[in-house]
């Protein structure tokens, strides 16, 4: 099963969204793989949940990274997508 997640960073004044395409077995594997992926991002770096602002905290809250809920695609609606976003004619 392949599901659409969005990583939201913060950093400061800030903010980065990067999007991604899983491969997991369920919502609650697509959704294990993207917070571990955005703990990849800062490896070594302490990481706590901030349950008040509902995201994960790095750098003593410096940094706040959102993960948005996966949400199931196809490949197929996975790259249209892209392709409607990215594409210049």
């Amino acid at each position: 099963m392949y599901f659409e997640s969005t990583l939201t960073e913060r950093n400061g004044e800030r903010e980065y969204s990067h999007h991604y395409l899983i491969d997991a077995d369920d919502f609650e594997d697509a959704l294990e793989k993207i917070k571990q992926c955005a703990i990849d991002w800062y490896e070594g770096a302490d990481v706590i949940y901030d349950e008040e602002k509902d995201c994960l905290s790095f750098f003593s809250g410096e940094v706040l990274v959102t993960v948005s809920d996966p949400v199931q695609t196809t490949l197929e609606k996975y790259f249209e997508r892209l392709k409607d976003i990215y594409l210049i004619e």
